[in-house]
């Protein structure tokens, strides 16, 4: 082995060189986020990390429905904080996503389909924290339909009753599109 690494010393030297550059790039990409995760914590994220149950109204078949959705808001290390939904209604409709940006006062998340082709974003209110947190966004995308369309999404820490969660909505879409060329919420 000694005698392979002294006639073939450049090779040897040249792959070492090349292993520990990736690793050191590696490192590099990982130990800045890790360092900036423990010595600069972001704790506006810790407000919407954890469940919230979210429901807005959506069309499928022509049809209005009401739809329930359980998303997980995780933090990350490398990019923001993850989300991930559930729906016990539409088990197979699953999306991912992250939460973009924070800026004052409202979060801007990019949600793509899990196991089909659709991309939406949500720009949300952000939440006043406290265990009975209730905040609205707003959602722009293609529903079930491939129509383009907007809905006002409800997320609330706590599971709510279809009929608050009609009223709310229904109160808001109201208040929005009163007396107005501009959605409002």
């Amino acid at each position: 082995m000694r005698q392979f690494i002294a006639e073939h010393s450049n090779l040897f030297w040249a792959i070492i060189g090349a292993i520990m550059g990736v690793l050191a790039d590696r490192f590099a990409r990982f130990g800045s986020t890790l360092f900036s995760a423990i010595f600069f914590p972001n704790r506006q994220l810790d407000t919407l990390l954890g469940n919230w149950w979210v429901c807005h109204y959506s069309i499928r078949n022509g049809e209005e429905i009401l739809r329930t959705e359980q998303w997980t808001v995780k933090k990350r290390l490398s990019k923001g904080p993850s989300i991930v939904t559930s729906d016990p209604a539409m088990k197979d409709l699953i999306y991912k996503g992250e939460l973009m940006s924070i800026s004052g006062s409202d979060v801007t998340c990019t949600m793509h389909g899990d196991r089909h082709t659709e991309e939406f974003y949500v720009r949300i209110l952000y939440p006043i924290p406290s265990d009975q947190t209730i905040t609205y966004g707003l959602k722009v995308g293609v529903n079930f339909d491939r129509q383009v369309f907007s809905t006002i999404y409800l997320f609330s820490r706590k599971k709510l009753l279809e009929t608050d969660v009609k009223r709310r909505l229904d109160a808001s879409l109201n208040s929005a599109l009163s007396n107005s060329k501009f959605l409002r919420i």
